[in-house]
């Protein structure tokens, strides 16, 4: 039947046309597709993209930068596409009207962005595209693609372009790091004499805490004798006080003493008168007598009241005596006193001026230090040696005024000597006027009483007259003296007294002027406590200064030798063109793609050889009699292999007429020929073994149910995208179809060259083949019984 099926097709033309026909339908439907999108992308020099260059350029380091004006002409030189180079209306005009598939619009700040790339905050490049996308898409599609290989392309010449300048400013930054390693190492010199400044003043704020503690220690002693000077003088205030009031109230006793010593002498003038009177007058004595008593009863009276004056003046005298005697102690402990607060106040002057001296070093030395984080500590150092200024003016101050205080005490300490020396002579001679007139009262009485034998006596007198008057001339000569010296002891005594009141008021003010001293001087000593804790702060912070500067010291050394390598490092670098290239563009692809260099057409060729296939095995079911027998039936096994074998053979001729084409005509270049078109025979008669089950079991619904599998292989067998891509749910469709392993197969052997792959796939295929021919079978076996049941059925009637 096999012969018969084929005779009976080569004899009759209107089958035989149809079937010839057919044989060319692979390679018309997918030889012509691949033909006209072999190599889409080799003609995109054709497809219009309008340029539009709207750049005023800019300065980039007093270098005009006008990128807009050179990609201008860089497009100018490149064939990628059809440039045109317009207006933006003109563009805008062109996109509306379909004349271009593409714009590309350079702003007028495109070169103006550029020069900001080395702001803290850049402005990127504007390249502002626009494809038509609604004109075609797939022409617009190409043209975005070649605009973002021309943004690559700007972007790297760009980046060369500040390379360079990079490069200018790294020659600038050699000469910097060679200034920075000179200056490195004058900083690590000068951190080393830092260091040995750090030290010296370490051993000064060391000293400075040792005189500090002795500055303390002295203002403590100092304040101990301020307050021991201040009780005496306070007892010294006391004392002449009590001096002052007991000359005050002397002054009266004084006068009276001087007015008795007055008359007393008075009446012994009168009494040598008369006795030179007696002596020359005897005869007169009787009379003389009488003004004699008379005289003797005045001179008892006066020598009584003297008598009562120097009694008073004499009582009182001791007591004056006694403070005289206190003052001149007081004044001699205030001198001694004053002689130690003296020397004193000059230590105290001496340690203020060490210390004024001390600060004044750690404030130079400082000062010389470059670490700016010292400038609390020399802000606080400046207060102190100004506080020590202060103290040790004040103190030169208290020691000049001491010296004033040594030499008054001094001064009272004589005065209060001489005035008791004076007031002991004083009370002496009180004591023996008050011893005479107590004589010469005792005497007036005698005489008094003697006046009745005096008469008895007047012969006795009259021979000793002459002794009697020299006796009261003598006595006339020490009454004068008494009452001389009575009389300057009265004018004395105001100015006695007045001293004695000036002497009051400067021991009070003294006093006063000693307590305000303690009081300083108990300030000085809490200042001089604060003072030792200052020094003791500024020790303990020098030792971590110096501790600081010797790290700095490290620091500053490996800065200068890490500076110093990198100078000789830098300078060993020259600017080439090649860095330049390199680190513009610094990323090289290499691609070692084997399959790189295929087109667009190689890349589709499996899925359409694949889909020409099944559309020819699909069509000549259309032409083909698939069940109608070429002749008398024998067996269901030789009618099936009489059909199968006839569009076997079509498919055979089917797949080596489209590869012949597409292997010649188009030039596609595969890895093996023979494996190609092996699998392209495994592949048709893999459709037509599908396509014949459907068909011939089925007619006109297995022919739909043919067309809606290959709805289903286009969208699901990943022949033009990749599979990750298309939806899941077509995904799953994916392992079920055949055209996914024929596909699959071809691109084993067209591309990749992994023929395990290819051998792979025709197994799976033969999966599909092999069962729809076995169900091929099953029908016609049916039919064969079916068709002998009906001739025999025949027969019988």
């Amino acid at each position: 039947m096999v012969f018969k099926q084929f005779r009976e097709v080569l004899r009759n033309p209107k089958l035989l046309i149809p079937v010839i026909a057919i044989l060319f339908i692979p390679i018309l439907y997918s030889g012509i597709y691949l033909w006209a999108f072999w190599d889409p992308y080799a003609n995109t020099e054709k497809l219009p993209v309008a340029v539009v260059n709207e750049d005023q350029g800019a300065k980039l380091d007093n270098k005009k930068l006008h990128i807009g004006d050179d990609l201008v002409k860089e497009l100018k030189d490149n064939d990628d596409f059809k440039w045109e180079f317009v207006s933006a209306k003109q563009a805008e005009e062109g996109i509306k009207d379909n004349k271009y598939y593409a714009r590309i619009v350079m702003p007028e700040d495109f070169s103006k962005r550029a020069k900001t790339a080395m702001d803290p905050h850049p402005d990127k490049l504007r390249l502002e595209y626009e494809t038509n996308s609604g004109y075609n898409y797939l022409g617009s599609q190409i043209g975005k693609k070649g605009i973002e290989k021309l943004n690559e392309k700007l972007s790297h010449k760009i980046s060369r372009k500040y390379t360079e300048i990079l490069f200018d400013k790294f020659g600038e930054m050699k000469k910097g790091i060679k200034k920075a390693s000179d200056g490195a190492g004058k900083l690590a010199d000068g951190s080393s004499k830092l260091t040995k400044g750090s030290n010296d003043l370490q051993k000064g704020s060391g000293k400075l805490a040792e005189k500090t503690k002795e500055f303390g220690d002295g203002i403590g002693q100092l304040n101990n004798g301020s307050s021991k000077l201040s009780d005496g003088l306070k007892q010294s205030e006391a004392g002449a006080g009590k001096l002052y009031d007991g000359v005050k109230s002397k002054t009266s006793d004084v006068n009276k003493l001087a007015q008795g010593s007055t008359q007393l002498n008075d009446g012994i003038g009168q009494l040598t008168s008369g006795l030179g009177k007696l002596d020359g007058k005897g005869s007169d004595i009787v009379d003389a007598q009488g003004k004699l008593a008379k005289g003797a009863s005045q001179l008892n009276e006066g020598a009584q009241k003297a008598e009562q004056g120097a009694k008073k003046l004499a009582d009182n005298g001791t007591p004056l005596a006694k403070g005289a005697n206190t003052l001149n102690d007081g004044a001699q402990k205030l001198s001694k006193s004053t002689k130690l607060y003296a020397a004193g106040v000059l230590a105290t002057s001496k340690g203020a001026e060490a210390v004024d001296t001390n600060l004044a070093a750690v404030l130079e030395a400082l000062k010389k230090n470059p670490d700016m984080s010292k400038e609390v500590l020399i802000a606080k150092l400046t207060a102190i040696e100004a506080g020590s200024k202060k103290v040790s003016e004040g103190s030169k101050v208290l020691a000049e005024k001491g010296s004033s205080l040594v030499e008054g005490a001094d001064q009272i300490a004589g005065g209060s000597s001489k005035l008791a020396s004076g007031l002991e002579k004083y009370t002496g001679g009180a004591d023996q006027l008050h011893s005479g007139l107590e004589g010469l009262v005792k005497g007036s009485g005698q005489l008094a009483d003697g006046q009745e034998k005096l008469a008895k006596g007047t012969s006795l007198f009259m021979s000793k007259i002459g002794e009697v008057k020299e006796g009261s001339e003598k006595l006339q000569a020490g009454s004068s003296q008494l009452a001389n010296g009575n009389e300057k002891l009265a004018k004395g005594w105001g100015t006695v007294v007045s001293g004695v009141g000036s002497l009051q008021d400067a021991q009070s003010k003294l006093y006063k002027g000693s307590i305000d001293l303690s009081g300083g001087l108990a300030k000085a000593q809490e200042g001089s406590i604060k003072l030792n804790d200052g020094v003791d702060q500024l020790d303990d912070g020098q030792k971590k200064l110096g501790k600081g500067i010797d790290s700095l010291n490290d620091g500053n050394e490996k800065l200068y030798n890490k500076l110093h390598k990198a100078s000789n490092k830098a300078e060993k670098t020259k600017q080439t063109d090649d860095e330049v290239k390199m680190i513009a563009d610094p990323v090289k692809t290499l691609n070692k793609s084997a399959t790189d260099d295929l087109s667009y057409g190689v890349g589709i060729a499996p899925y359409f050889l694949s889909l020409g296939l099944y559309v020819g095995a699909l069509m000549l079911t259309i032409v083909f009699p698939l069940v109608e027998p070429a002749g008398r039936v024998r067996n269901a096994f030789s009618w099936f292999f009489s059909k199968f074998a006839f569009m076997a053979v079509t498919g055979v001729i089917q797949a080596l007429i489209a590869d012949a084409i597409i292997l010649n005509g188009l030039g596609l270049e595969v890895q093996s020929t023979g494996y190609f078109i092996l699998f392209s025979i495994i592949t048709s008669l893999t459709y037509m073994a599908i396509i014949q089950f459907l068909t011939t079991t089925m007619g006109n619904p297995g022919r739909f149910i043919a067309i809606l599998i290959l709805i289903f292989q286009l969208t699901s067998s990943a022949g033009t995208f990749p599979l990750e891509m298309i939806p899941n749910g077509l995904q799953s469709i994916h392992y079920f179809v055949p055209m996914s392993y024929s596909i699959a197969g071809f691109r084993a052997v067209i591309t990749s060259g992994i023929y395990s792959d290819m051998w792979n796939n025709a197994i799976v295929l033969m999966y599909f083949m092999i069962p729809m021919l076995l169900l091929s079978i099953v029908f016609f076996v049916l039919k064969t019984k079916k068709l002998k049941q009906n001739e025999e059925s025949a027969e019988l009637e």
